[in-house]
């Protein structure tokens, strides 16, 4: 086996590694340092840059390596659009010969772009990966950014779940107060009846969105034990 064939296998090798801990990643920082700081040695790579959309469509800088503060200030100043990649040529002070950039897209629409600038001769094999890489990078950035809405949601869920809590438990009170009450003509006591009972569906409504998002955050959910038939 060559010294070539060796350096190859390593760097398949590790793209590989690099892809699993990409699949675990749990936020985007983790995935962008992982992005960034793989790709000097997938394709000797001296300066590399990953960029993604914030929710106004403006790019944000996620990690680079190689570049200074200035530089990559320069990178949030352009739109992110097809022509970027020959903007980021440009900012890189590279050739077409030594700059390898891939777009991140999610369902069919552009939402960022790994570029960096290499020094490699292995150029097929360099794009391969490359392309490899970013298109990893992209599912991860994706992933993370919808369990991070999915866990924000379930959080407000149980927010208003549990300031509906209070005054659900105060109406449910006044009612079974009321219903006690002998001074009450036929027509109020069915009201009051219908009050009771719908504080009581809300109340469990509330108990189980509660039940649900605790279930969700990781926190269980409580079990009691009750005699049975």
């Amino acid at each position: 086996m060559t010294e070539a064939t060796r350096a190859a296998r390593r760097r398949f090798q590790r793209l590989t590694e690099v892809s699993r801990a990409l699949t675990a990643a749990t936020s985007r920082d983790e995935v962008a340092r992982l992005a960034v700081q793989s790709t000097p040695e997938l394709v000797d790579a001296d300066r590399v840059v990953l960029l993604a959309s914030d929710e106004d469509g403006a790019l944000v800088v996620l990690g680079s390596h190689g570049l200074n503060v200035a530089a990559t200030e320069q990178f949030e100043q352009h739109a992110l659009d097809d022509g970027l990649a020959l903007r980021l040529a440009t900012l890189l002070d590279t050739t077409s010969e030594h700059f390898l950039a891939v777009p991140l897209v999610v369902d069919d629409q552009l939402t960022g772009m790994l570029a960096a600038r290499t020094t490699t001769t292995y150029r097929d094999e360099a794009e391969w990966l490359f392309a490899a890489l970013a298109d990893q990078t992209s599912i991860s950035l994706e992933k993370t950014r919808l369990a991070s809405a999915a866990r924000l949601r379930e959080r407000v869920v149980g927010i208003v779940s549990h300031d509906l809590r209070n005054p659900i438990n105060a109406v449910s009170i006044a009612a079974t107060l009321l219903l006690r009450r002998t001074d009450l003509d036929p027509q109020a006591q069915r009201l009051v009846q219908m009050v009771f009972e719908g504080a009581a569906r809300a109340g469990r409504m509330v108990h189980d969105l509660l039940d649900y998002t605790a279930a969700s955050l990781g926190g269980g959910i409580g079990v009691e034990k009750r005699e049975g038939d």
